[in-house]
């Protein structure tokens, strides 16, 4: 396996490209006719600016990178299900709440059915 450690510290400089040299039939377009030739769509993705460069990695970042998309992943699933769970205890909270709220209503309609024989 080759090691292109050296390349890894090396900072890419944004130099302008030097000059092309000055040939006769430089311009292709002109050389051959290419009007003929649909043009291909770029399908970037949204994130992703169409003047950005593709990014190579090393397969020792790439296995890191999938590792921890698998933890992310796993950590994910992990808070779906208590989301789940919580949504169960709110459920079972709801009906406890709807019992004694009823139970308080006849409580009060007993109250008040006692008060109205109180006052006769």
């Amino acid at each position: 396996m080759v090691s292109l450690g050296f390349l890894k510290n090396k900072k890419r400089s944004n130099l302008p490209l030097p000059p092309l040299p000055n040939h006769a039939n430089r311009n292709i377009a002109k050389r051959f006719d290419l009007s003929h030739l649909p043009e291909l769509p770029l399908d970037f993705p949204k994130n992703v600016q169409k003047d950005e460069v593709p990014i190579f990695i090393s397969v020792q970042d790439y296995e890191k990178i999938i590792h921890e998309t698998k933890i992310i992943r796993a950590k994910l699933l992990e808070s779906g299900e208590y989301l789940a769970h919580l949504d169960k205890i709110k459920s079972l909270y709801e009906k406890e709440l709807d019992k004694l709220t009823k139970i308080l209503e006849k409580v009060e309609n007993k109250i008040s059915a006692a008060d109205k024989l109180i006052s006769r």
